[in-house]
């Protein structure tokens, strides 16, 4: 992930910045959870397709591309132009994808296209977008009345859509898609014409109803935030008025940083020793698991980690638990991959900046795994 290779030094500061501010949809595995089934039943129920939240904003600005970026992380290809107020694949360019990572929202477009295509949400890698997303399909439905996992409004290879609402061939088609945790909406020109919960996709390369899908691995396991990008299959499509509208984030809490449990005021991602918490100014989120509303930055006994998580692909450097906890055992963080705590010195660091040792006192730090190796 680019977020865990950013320039610099990742400070106390970076540290819980980035991983709040990725922390859009907080829906991270409840792996340690002894109450599985209670937690599932409290996340579908607080799913409201209808409940959004938070305020509209622009990703394409009908000017330029700033904001997008190629599959490396550089700007996009030069098949992708701005015309008369809309993006437009007008050549071999690749895929294009936000800068920004999104987890629950709702996005909301204006497209045509002359053949085939794609629109991708929650991409957790873009340069293997087709094993790490979801892929709403884009194509020439018009006028199909049997469709298939590959037409216009399909979660490609995984749903058919229920219906075709599409308008005519050189008409604009209004496309809106809502990601609410397990629960993903297709609305086309205004009509909802696929419904999926990816709870039910509970093995690779099968769907519920038997038949079979490309994908590696089960969707109910898929990481439920990341990019969203717009696919290059070699055929012309436009997109305009694209935007996006975050779900269950309320606005920053007014006064900068503070411990969210006795109010001490601080630096964004300072560790509240006192509280077990972090000082942050994200305000407060509702729980990706249940629906509650937590304040970010603090610990979750019920589910053993902390409300801000984003990621779920690693595990603790030191005693090898599951990442996104903070493992009490042996006083580390391990909320993202790159990331260690120094227990020593209070604070976290990058290790694979650092080759695994403090910058501030110079402790080793060395992943379980390697120790067993021999490799220490």
């Amino acid at each position: 992930m680019a977020s865990h290779n950013a320039e610099g030094r990742l400070g106390r500061r970076d540290f819980l910045v980035r991983s709040a501010v990725g922390a859009a949809g907080l829906t991270a595995a409840c792996s340690l959870c002894s109450e599985r089934s209670a937690c599932a039943a409290e996340a579908k129920a607080a799913v409201k397709p209808s409940g959004i939240e938070g305020q509209w904003r622009t990703l394409f600005d009908d000017k330029t591309l700033a904001g997008w970026q190629n599959a490396g992380g550089q700007k996009p290809g030069a098949g992708w132009a701005v015309e008369d107020g809309a993006m437009v694949r007008t050549g071999k360019a690749g895929d294009v994808w936000t800068k920004e990572r999104f987890g629950d929202f709702v996005l909301d477009l204006e497209m045509k296209t002359k053949g085939n295509s794609g629109i991708f949400i929650r991409t957790d890698n873009i340069k293997s977008c087709v094993q790490t997303g979801i892929e709403v399909a884009v194509d020439r439905s018009f006028g199909k009345t049997k469709l298939g996992k590959h037409d216009f409004g399909a979660i490609y290879d995984c749903l058919a859509p229920s219906k075709n609402a599409l308008k005519g061939p050189d008409e604009w088609q209004k496309v809106t898609l809502t990601c609410n945790d397990n629960r993903i909406t297709v609305e086309v020109n205004g009509e909802l014409v696929t419904d999926m919960d990816l709870d039910k996709w509970t093995e690779p390369h099968k769907n519920p109803d038997g038949t079979k899908n490309k994908f590696n691995t089960a969707y109910k396991d898929m990481k439920r935030e990341g990019h969203v990008g717009f696919q290059d299959h070699g055929a012309w499509v436009a997109y305009r008025n694209v935007r996006i509208k975050p779900l269950n984030q309320t606005p920053k809490k007014p006064g900068g940083p503070t411990c969210p449990v006795c109010g001490r005021k601080g630096k964004e991602g300072e560790y509240c020793a006192k509280c077990n918490a972090v000082i942050t100014a994200m305000g407060a989120y509702k729980c990706g698991r249940c629906g509650k509303l937590q304040k970010a930055g603090t610990y979750c006994k019920k589910h053993n980690r902390f409300r801000f998580n984003v990621n779920d692909d690693a595990h603790c450097p030191k005693c090898g638990k599951t990442k996104g906890t903070w493992c009490a055992g042996c006083g580390k963080y391990a909320c993202l991959p790159a990331v260690t705590y120094c227990a020593k010195c209070k604070a976290p660091f990058d290790r694979i900046k650092h080759d695994s040792t403090c910058p501030k006192c110079g402790t080793k730090v060395v992943p379980l795994a390697a120790k067993k190796a021999g490799t220490a």
